[in-house]
């Protein structure tokens, strides 16, 4: 399943740099999660129509950061004995459908 959002980019050159991104003011971010592609383009050119001008743009999740299970310590067998958790970022779709979208 794709998981889109649509943010409305008008003004976007003056929004405040903090380190290396920009954020998003409280007016202008997502407030609902699209289930499909389809749904968010759709979304964006309602929004177009009642606000000619603006720019909405879709952005589509292709990524999750998670964390995962690594064995750490493995026997001569090959069998875990001991497991870890580290940061991974992972293709969506990759992650065994455990994203809650």
């Amino acid at each position: 399943m794709s998981v889109c959002v649509i943010i409305e980019m008008e003004g976007a050159q003056e929004w405040p740099e903090t380190f290396s991104f920009t954020t998003i003011p409280a007016e202008k971010r997502p407030t609902a999660l699209q289930h499909s592609r389809t749904a968010a383009d759709q979304e964006a050119k309602r929004l177009a129509s009642l606000n000619p001008g603006r720019r909405f743009v879709v952005l589509e999740a292709v990524a999750v950061g998670m964390q995962i299970s690594v064995p750490t310590h493995v026997s001569i067998e090959g069998k875990t004995l001991i497991s870890g958790m580290i940061p991974a970022v992972m293709a969506l779709g990759d992650a065994d459908d455990e994203i809650p979208f």
